[in-house]
Formats: C-alpha cells, sequence, structure tokens
C-alpha cells in the first residue's frame, strides 16, 4: 500500500487505537491515509524472532501475514476485536428512566410561559387583564425574573456538580438531585406570592442544573459506543415531551383560575418517580473502577453488556483509568492545558454549550404564547405554542435514528443553516415591511417557519450539543468539564430568559430585530462546527485523545493554525533581535560618547 504524501504535521509513530476507532474512520483523514496509520498502530513490536515482510506490504506499516484489505475491512489479526454484541434492552431501560430528569426541564419549559396567558394567574398576581397586544413593561420585567430565576438556580446546581458526581457516585448523585427539585415543585405548587413563586424555581432550578450534568454523564458512560448517541439524546427526546405535556396541560387548565399551581407543580410527580427509579439502578462502571471497586464495575458491567464484552470492556476501563492515575488527580488548571489537548476540548465543549441557548431556542420555548399574542388571541397563542411543541417533539425522533448514522458534524451543520434561514424569515415577516398583526395568512406563515426552525434544532443542536459535551473528555476531568460546559448553557439560558421579554418590546428590537440576531447566530453555530468539530460517531470515550490528535495533526485548519504560529513566533525572534541590536547600538554610543569625554 502506498503512503500518502503529506507535509509537517506531527503523527505520532504508534498510537493506541482501539477497535472502536480502527473501525470509524474520522471525517479529517482521507481514507487511505487512514489504513495506513491503522497499519502503523496495529502493527506488534518488532523483536529478535520477528521476520522482515519481503512481500507486497514491505514497507507499508502492516504486520507479518496481514495484507492491506484485511486492514481495510478488518478481518486481520485482530478480527475478534472488531465483532459487535447486541446491545442489551437495560441499557435502553436506563437510558428512559434517567431521561425523566429532562422531563422535569421540558415541563418546566412548556408550563411557566402558557400561565403568563391564563386569567387566572395573571389576577392571582396582579397583572392586568387579557386582551393588550404587549403587556407593559413592569410585567415583561416580572415574566423575565419568573422564567431566569430557574435558570439561575440551575446555575448554582451546575456548580457542583461535578464534585458531587466524582463524590456521591452518579446514582446517588441523581437521586439526591431529584429530592431537591421535588422540594422546589411543591413549593411552587402552593406559592403565597410572587417572591415564595421565585423560591420555588429557584430550588428547583437548582436541582435541575445539577440533573442536567450528571444524568447526561451517567447514560453517557452506560451506554455502547455504538447507541452512545442515541441513548444521550432520549434526554433530549425527553426533554421535548415534557414541553408537549405541559403544552397539552395549560390549554385544558386555562379556563380554571387554579390551573397555573399544576403548570407549575405537577412537575414533582416525575422527580418523585425518578427518585424511586434509580434505587433499582446499577452505578457506573467507569466511576466505580475510579474508585477502586473493580468487582462491583464488573458486576455493573454484567447488567450493561453481554457476558462476552464484559472482562474486556473492564480491561480497557481499567487500563485507561490507571493510566490517568498516573497523572496528577484532575485538578481546574488541567481544563486549560495543553496536554492531551484539554484546553481545546474544553472550549470545544463550551463553544457548543454557549451557542446551542444563543440559537434563541428558548426565546421560543419559554415565551411562545407571550410572541404569538402580538398577532393571535390569547387562547389561540396557546394553541398555537401547543403545535410548535408537537413538532419540537416529533422532530426528536428524526435526532434519535440519525445521530448514530449521520455522526455528529452533518446534523449540527445542517440544523445550524435549517435554523439560520427559518429565522431570518420569522425576522422578515415580523418587520415594518408586513402588516402581520392584521394579516392571518402571513400570521400562519410567521408559525410555519417558526415550527421548521423548531424541527431544525430538535434533530441537531437539541440533544447532540450534550452528546459531544459528554463525550470529548477523560475520565478524569470529565466531571470538572462537564460542569464547565453545563455552565455556559445555563448562563446564556439565564440571560437569554430575563433578555427576549424586554428585547421584543416595541420600543427596543422588536420581534424583527431579536430574530435577526438570532439568525446571526445560528450561521455561526454551523461555522463553528464545520473548523472545530471532529466527528466523534462511534469512537469510545477512552478513544477520544487519540481521535484529537489526529484531528488537531492532520486537518487544514490544523495546518493553517500551525502556520500562523509559526509566523507569529518568526515576528517575534525578529523583534528580539531588533532590539537587542538597537540596544547593542546604544551601548556603543554611550561607549564612545564615554571615550570622547
Amino acid at each position: 500500500m502506498r503512503m500518502l504524501p503529506h507535509t509537517k504535521p506531527y503523527l505520532p509513530h504508534r498510537l493506541n487505537f482501539s477497535s472502536h476507532l480502527r473501525s470509524h474512520r474520522p471525517y479529517c483523514v482521507p481514507r487511505a491515509r487512514w489504513s495506513c496509520l491503522m497499519a502503523v498502530s496495529s502493527s506488534p513490536q518488532k523483536g529478535p524472532s520477528d521476520q522482515p515482510d519481503t512481500g507486497h506490504n514491505a514497507g507499508s506499516g502492516l504486520s507479518h501475514g496481514e495484507n492491506s484489505a484485511d486492514v481495510e475491512n478488518g478481518h486481520g489479526a485482530d478480527a475478534d476485536a472488531h465483532r459487535e454484541y447486541p446491545v442489551k434492552r437495560f441499557v435502553y431501560v436506563i437510558a428512559n428512566i434517567t431521561a425523566l430528569s429532562g422531563l422535569l426541564f421540558g415541563y418546566d419549559i412548556g408550563g411557566s410561559g402558557g400561565t403568563f396567558e391564563m386569567a387566572g394567574f395573571r389576577r392571582f398576581f396582579g397583572w392586568p387583564a387579557l386582551g393588550d397586544k404587549s403587556d407593559p413593561a413592569w410585567v415583561a420585567n416580572q415574566q423575565g425574573w419568573i422564567t431566569a430565576m430557574f435558570s439561575l438556580g440551575c446555575i448554582v446546581g451546575s456548580l457542583p456538580s461535578g464534585f458531587l458526581t466524582d463524590f456521591m457516585g452518579r446514582k446517588r448523585c441523581i437521586i439526591f438531585l431529584s429530592f431537591v427539585f421535588t422540594v422546589g415543585a411543591v413549593i411552587q405548587l402552593v406559592p403565597s406570592g410572587y417572591q415564595m413563586l421565585l423560591a420555588g424555581r429557584f430550588i428547583s432550578g437548582v436541582g435541575v442544573g445539577g440533573l442536567s450534568m450528571a444524568a447526561t454523564l451517567y447514560q453517557s458512560e452506560t451506554a455502547p459506543p455504538k447507541v452512545r448517541g442515541l441513548v444521550v439524546s432520549i434526554q433530549q427526546l425527553s426533554i421535548t415531551a415534557g414541553i408537549l405535556l405541559a403544552g397539552g396541560l395549560n390549554v385544558g387548565l386555562q379556563h380554571w383560575d387554579e390551573g397555573w399551581r399544576i403548570s407549575y407543580g405537577g412537575k414533582g410527580f416525575f422527580s418523585l418517580l425518578l427518585m424511586l427509579l434509580m434505587i433499582c439502578l446499577p452505578e457506573s462502571p467507569r466511576w466505580l473502577v475510579a474508585q477502586g471497586k473493580s468487582e462491583a464495575a464488573k458486576a455493573s458491567l454484567g447488567r450493561i453488556r453481554q457476558e462476552e464484552e464484559v472482562e474486556g470492556e473492564l480491561a480497557g476501563i481499567e487500563e485507561a483509568v490507571e493510566a490517568e492515575a498516573q497523572m496528577e488527580k484532575g485538578a481546574w488548571k488541567d481544563l486549560v492545558s495543553p496536554v492531551d489537548f484539554m484546553l481545546y476540548r474544553t472550549m470545544l465543549g463550551f463553544g457548543v454549550q454557549l451557542l446551542q441557548q444563543f440559537s434563541g431556542i428558548n426565546a421560543v420555548m419559554y415565551f411562545a404564547p407571550v410572541i404569538f399574542k402580538k398577532f393571535l388571541a390569547s387562547e389561540m397563542a396557546i394553541l398555537a405554542n401547543l403545535a410548535v411543541a408537537l413538532v419540537n417533539y416529533l422532530s426528536t425522533f428524526l435526532a434519535l435514528y440519525l445521530v448514530d448514522r449521520a455522526g455528529r458534524r452533518l446534523l449540527l451543520v445542517c440544523g445550524g443553516l435549517g435554523m439560520a434561514l427559518f429565522t431570518a424569515l420569522f425576522a422578515l415577516f415580523t418587520s415594518a415591511a408586513f402588516d402581520y398583526q392584521n394579516d392571518k395568512r402571513l400570521a400562519g406563515v410567521i408559525i410555519a417557519c417558526t415550527a421548521l426552525y423548531v424541527m431544525n434544532f430538535a434533530y441537531s443542536w437539541g440533544p447532540l450539543a450534550w452528546v459531544v459535551s459528554a463525550e470529548i473528555f477523560p475520565q478524569r476531568l470529565r466531571g470538572k468539564c462537564m460542569t464547565i460546559t453545563t455552565l455556559a448553557n445555563w448562563l446564556t439560558n439565564f440571560c437569554i430568559a430575563k433578555a427576549v421579554p424586554v428585547m421584543i418590546l416595541p420600543e427596543n428590537l422588536n420581534l424583527w430585530g431579536t430574530f435577526l440576531f438570532f439568525a446571526f447566530c445560528c450561521f455561526c453555530m454551523a461555522t463553528f462546527v464545520l473548523l472545530l468539530l471532529p466527528e466523534t460517531k462511534g469512537v469510545s470515550l477512552e478513544d477520544m485523545k487519540a481521535l484529537f490528535q489526529v484531528w488537531i495533526t492532520d486537518t487544514p485548519l490544523a495546518e493553517k493554525l500551525q502556520l500562523i504560529s509559526r509566523r507569529a513566533q518568526v515576528r517575534a525572534r525578529r523583534k528580539d533581535r531588533s532590539e537587542s541590536g538597537q540596544d547593542g547600538n546604544r551601548e556603543k554610543d554611550v561607549g564612545a560618547g564615554g571615550a570622547r569625554n
């Protein structure tokens, strides 16, 4: 096999790729080049008894007895490593139980915004009666705080989540945070006033903020690589199910004066159910190995893997944990270290979560009834919100089908461009060029644009931002990295929740300006993924370091970055020589002047 010529990027002579990474070529590497790399990585160390290969494979990097077709097709000496076993059904049971944490978040998203258009809620809190197209600024401010207080609690809850998952374990941490959420839900069910409602929303937010990280981490560590994207995406499906459930309840509860209490407090039933069901699930085997409990980890793997897989996967986890144990214990400063490409991986996870919220999705999910009220009656606005929630739920099934087939990059890029298109159309149709408030047909077009925008989010950035963030970090730093990326998500969520009710007021950006901003952000999201994110489909968690090593050193972008770095170094050296030369000339002048004196 001919080695492809290539320019200077560094590649190690021997990479420790597992069978999962060998069988899934990264997007950034040509097929023939990848075959050569795999041949080098899988060839045995040359010993005294090794005989040189004088056949057609000589010089190709293949071990004796293998040919290039064997390596490309996975039929070489390590063919057994390529065998795939069926996924146990219990893996999906775990995924669906843990995904109840997503339903809690979705229920809050779909429930709170609809209450703003309920007569009983407005009367209880002293807001103006229904009828006006826009609320006064002080009402918009309270709407922002009711929504944002939940996000603020999520920020607080996400901060210790990495420590809690490492200290308590993934399973017990989820149980504890479910209890915290239940307490907040009960307070929201029986508030005596505005401040008590805010307190309940903050406490529930603390629970969801921790759960969003702990549940995703638990799912990614218990799922086999080939279905990890599907399993973590079930979390997003559960969020959309919660939005749909709360939206449907709002339609039935809007004419009952106390119905809004169910919209806020009814989610406590599901958090209690999650807390009880989690008791029956196994702990993460990766966390157990990290705690030195290999026998418990083996028992845990026995419940979620086929019998033939247990020993091999346990050995792989132990090897990865042992290699990480030889390094210093993961510290916060390691997140920005160049070792293992951690700075790049941290910024990548942070950026994906930040951009997910700047897509504007929660501006729609939180405030769709308020937005639609500008051109629809209040009852119709709540029904339109339910229709959008249904599109969101159904579109998420598309993500479940495609995530481990099409991969992460393609879905994220297509989703970002699709959202950019339909938010731009939304901005156009709600601008002063169109009389959208009095044109029923145009109102239908705007709702359709909203639904198509939500559809593009649901199959791409909705689930995949969490999938990517859960799989790109090493075991020893995964808890801390997930804390940082989850914090980025909730910080931007808080900003969106607080700002949007004020942004859409006619005296500020209005609808068209707000959604034009989101259209620009969606275009930036697609560009970000296209340039910076490698394809992680089918790559085991233990192989992510090797994947990033290939991605960073073998992509055109990496070559450009290296070229920019080299040019900067050359300029710096020239500047140093120039300054040292000037200093030398000054010293000569001073010396000459002293001699003349």
